[in-house]
Parts: structure tokens; sequence; C-alpha cells
């Protein structure tokens, strides 16, 4: 196994264009943040540009077949690879890596990018905590690949572009699950009298006195949830069991975790009461709240109370 600096590994590292286009309704397909969905891409939501713009925003680049697309922010890390045959130029806070296919198999470096090796190093570039972390291009290029001999690589990338394949039903099959779950619920409970309110759900964890800056270059077991975009490490859990941990700003984002795991002073941790009944109806006034803080009720609900 060698290292090597993504930049190595790269024709190009190529920066998005840092403007904003004129959005069409139809047209050429713009590739923006929220399409990279763990190395695919999610077109359920899709953006659109004339022949011009796309001209404009591909000069010094188009991007290819087996070319990378990772984002630079909001959130910083994610990662897809292109397949053939899709005519797309770059959104905002992205960036192309052009893979020199010689040195390195595409889909073995995409997923090298996701692993929690490579990740970690994202991670460290910026922990102050805040909502929208940004990862430079400098940064970007130093960023330290173990590679393994090609016909390793080949085989890796086999293995896990079938998993993936896998994955990608599962998750079809899940989004059903959801929608049948939400359905459910909307038939019981919507416009229904409440009979109790989210504190007789939910637990408020204790605040923790842990600062972001001091879990920095911590090495420990535990992952440490922030108030922002890193998820760092720590030596000891604060909580244990089926925990919620909540942004206290911006878009309060929410991120679940089964087990041990701390967090920073400015981050919300909540898990649910004891032998309290499977299905109760809250407080509508805490859900709209909870809702307009871009917190979904019903991900609570399933996350906490299923086993």
């Amino acid at each position: 196994m060698d290292f090597f600096k993504l930049e190595s590994l790269c024709d190009e590292i190529i920066d998005c264009p840092h403007s904003t286009p004129r959005w069409l309704d139809s047209g050429i397909r713009v590739i923006r943040n929220y399409n990279l969905n763990g190395a695919h891409f999610d077109f359920s939501k899709s953006s659109y540009v004339d022949e011009e713009t796309y001209l404009n925003r591909t000069k010094r680049a188009k991007p290819e077949a087996n070319d990378i697309i990772i984002s630079r922010e909001a959130p910083m890390g994610t990662v897809a690879i292109m397949p053939k045959g899709l005519k797309c130029c770059l959104g905002q806070r992205l960036v192309l890596l052009k893979v020199k296919t010689e040195k390195v198999n595409p889909h073995y470096l995409l997923y090298a990018l996701m692993s929690q090796y490579v990740q970690k190093q994202i991670r460290k570039v910026d922990v102050t905590g805040s909502i929208v972390s940004n990862l430079n291009i400098p940064d970007l290029k130093e960023l330290v690949i173990p590679v393994c001999e090609r016909n390793e690589q080949d085989k890796v990338a086999s293995i896990l572009v079938s998993i993936d394949k896998k994955i990608g039903i599962n998750n079809r099959i899940n989004d059903t699950l959801q929608q049948q779950a939400h359905d459910i619920y909307m038939h019981l409970f919507y416009k229904k009298n409440t009979n109790g309110k989210i504190s007789d759900l939910l637990i408020e964890n204790g605040k923790s006195s842990i600062k972001v800056g001091e879990a920095k270059d911590i090495n420990g077991d535990y992952p440490f949830f922030t108030s922002g975009e890193a998820i760092l490490e720590w030596k000891e859990a604060l909580v244990e069991g089926r925990n919620c941990f909540l942004n206290t700003g911006g878009n309060a984002d929410v991120k679940f975790y089964v087990g041990g795991a701390a967090y920073s002073t400015d981050t919300w941790c909540i898990s649910a009461r004891d032998k309290i009944p499977r299905i109760k109806l809250v407080d509508c006034k805490n859900i709209d709240y909870l809702k307009q803080s871009g917190v979904y009720f019903l991900d609570w609900w399933l996350f906490l109370f299923t086993d």
C-alpha cells in the first residue's frame, strides 16, 4: 500500500465558476451540491441552463465519464462519479477531478475519497463548528489517498460498485416504506386532538462543557458531534443508547447515532423517555416549530422508538 496526494492522482483539479447562472426549467443539467448522493447522483431536484451558459461554465473542462465531482461546502467532501452520456456543467461550490486513469481506478478513488481515512482529513480542515465549513482547493490537493496495486484496486472497485447497486435498491425500498409510514401517520393523527407534548416523549441530555477546539487532535473511541458538519472523536462517552444531536443555529441539522457518543457545548442532545407508548400524540405547535427548524418529527419517531 502506497500513499499519494490527491493532486498526483489527477490530471486536473478544476474549481467551478464562482457565479450563479440564470436557472431554467429545462435545458442542460447543472450539477449542484444536493445532487451528490453517496457516490451517485440524485436528480429528484434538478436545475438547468441554456447552451450558451453551459459552454461558458465548461470553458476550462467538460465533465466526462469517470470524472469525479466533490463538494467544497454545504456539505464538504460529498462525491459522485460521472456516468457515460451525461451532458452537464457544475454549479457553485463543486470541484471537478480529472482522474489519471493510468494510475488509479476512478471508482477506487471515488470510494477512497468516501472512506473514513480521507473524510477524517476533510473534517479536520475546518473544526470551528460553524454551520458552513469550507474545503479549499489547496487543502483538497493535499489530501492523502491510500493506493494499492492496480489489480487490487480493480477488485475493490468491482466489489464496492456491486454493493452500492444493492444499497441503491434498498434505499428505494426504504423510501417507499417511509412514504407509507408518513401516510399512516397523517391518516391517524393529522387534525386530531392532542393528548401530550414533546416533553412527554423526549429527554434533553445535559449540556456538554467540551468545546469543538478541544477535540481537534483527539483520537478516541467515540464520535464527537458538533453543531456544524464535522464529526470528530472523543476519549469517553457522555451519552449511551439512541440519541439525536441537533445544531443550535443555522439550518438546525440533526444527526442520529446509536451507542456511546460525545458532543460539543453548542450541540443539543435528546433521547426518548423509557417505557412510553409506541403511539402517542404530541403537541402540534411543537411539531410545527420543529418542522420549521428543518427537523422532521417522523424521522425522530422512527429513530428513537424503533427497536
